[in-house]
C-alpha cells in the first residue's frame, strides 16, 4: 500500500494565520463601501421626495457623515482596526434610526391623504406638499409616498446590514490575526 502523506490542520491553520499579517481585510472593506453606496442611494430618494426646508440641510450633512466616516471605517478596516470594526455597527445603528424619519413620514403623510379618496387629486396635492419642483426622478419612480417609503426603507435595512456585516468581519478577522500574534509573541 502506497503511504499516503497526511497534513495536520495545525500547519494549514498556521499557513492562513500567517496569510493575514501580509493580506487586507478585502470582505469588511467592500461590504463597508458597498453599504455606503446603498445609504447615499436611500438618502437621494429621501431628498428627492421631500420638500425642500431646513431639515434638508441637516439631511445632507447626516448623508455626507456616514459617506466620510463609512469611507474612513471601511479603509481603517481593511488594515485589521478593532476601533473601526466597531465602529461600523454603529453606522448600521444610524441607518436604522433613519428609517423612522424620512420613509415613515412619506408613508405617514400619503396615507393621510389617500383618505381624500381621489386619486388624481391626491397625487397632485400630495407632490405639491411633498416634491421638489425640480424633481428629476418623477418619471422613474412612482409619485406614491408609499413606494418611495418603502424603497428607503429597503436601501437603508440593505446598508444597515452591509455595515453591520463588514464591521462583524472585521472583528472576527482582527480578533483571530492579535490571537496568532500573540501566540508568536508579535506585537501588533
Amino acid at each position: 500500500m502506497a503511504k499516503v502523506k497526511t497534513i495536520e490542520i495545525i500547519d494549514i491553520e498556521a499557513v492562513r494565520n500567517e496569510k493575514l499579517r501580509y493580506q487586507t481585510n478585502k470582505l469588511a472593506y467592500y461590504l463597508g463601501l458597498f453599504a455606503c453606496v446603498v445609504s447615499i442611494f436611500a438618502g437621494f430618494v429621501g431628498l428627492n421626495t421631500m420638500k425642500a426646508s431646513g431639515i434638508t440641510v441637516v439631511k445632507i450633512l447626516l448623508n455626507i457623515v456616514i459617506l466620510l466616516f463609512g469611507f474612513a471605517f471601511s479603509e481603517s478596516a481593511k488594515k485589521y482596526s478593532f476601533k473601526a470594526s466597531v465602529f461600523m455597527f454603529i453606522l448600521a445603528g444610524v441607518n436604522v434610526l433613519r428609517i423612522f424619519w424620512c420613509p415613515i413620514k412619506m408613508i405617514k403623510k400619503w396615507n393621510n391623504y389617500k383618505k381624500s379618496g381621489d386619486e388624481n387629486i391626491l397625487a397632485s396635492n400630495f407632490s405639491k406638499l411633498m416634491y421638489n419642483s425640480t424633481d428629476q426622478l418623477r418619471g422613474y419612480l412612482p409619485r406614491n409616498g408609499v413606494f418611495r417609503g418603502l424603497l428607503m426603507m429597503i436601501l437603508l435595512i440593505t446598508s444597515s446590514v452591509l455595515f453591520a456585516l463588514s464591521g462583524y468581519f472585521g472583528l472576527v478577522k482582527t480578533l483571530k490575526l492579535r490571537r496568532y500574534l500573540k501566540s508568536i509573541n508579535v506585537e501588533f
